[in-house]
């Protein structure tokens, strides 16, 4: 599944053959103020692209246990990322992924009060890895 934001600057490879996901709409005040939700699928990779790094923001929230990676230039947030033990995992703004069978509506997920370990343990199990990110001028 391919995805992007919306000037293109973020591009997204999703390795999944799962068009049929639920997403979670995050009960958290940073995803509600920008009405994200998330899909992810524990064992699919996910290659990340980012064309100008300058435009390349990375954003923290609540535990700090994961990076948001939005774009500055369209003001569009695609995934966040949590590394977890040297591995890298991610979830995926549904907004920003081209899904030919569309997805369902999103259900509450409320990990508010989580303990750090558990979240860790969660994103490890649910999320999306192994991820990469690359660079548009690296080689």
């Amino acid at each position: 599944m391919k995805g992007h934001c919306r000037c293109r600057n973020i591009s997204l490879d999703w390795q999944t053959v799962d068009q049929s996901l639920v997403p979670r709409r995050c009960g958290c005040s940073f995803c509600l103020a920008r009405d994200l939700t998330w899909v992810s699928k524990a064992g699919t990779r996910l290659r990340v692209t980012v064309n100008n790094p300058r435009y390349h923001e990375l954003l923290r929230q609540g535990t700090e246990t994961a990076e948001f990676h939005r774009c500055s230039y369209c003001d569009q947030v695609v995934f966040a990322s949590s590394e977890i033990n040297g591995d890298l995992f991610a979830v995926i703004s549904a907004a920003s992924l081209h899904n030919p069978a569309g997805f369902a509506e999103p259900v509450l997920a409320d990990f508010d009060g989580e303990p750090v370990g558990d979240r860790l343990d969660r994103r490890r199990r649910n999320w999306c890895g192994p991820v990469r990110i690359t660079y548009a001028d690296e080689p």
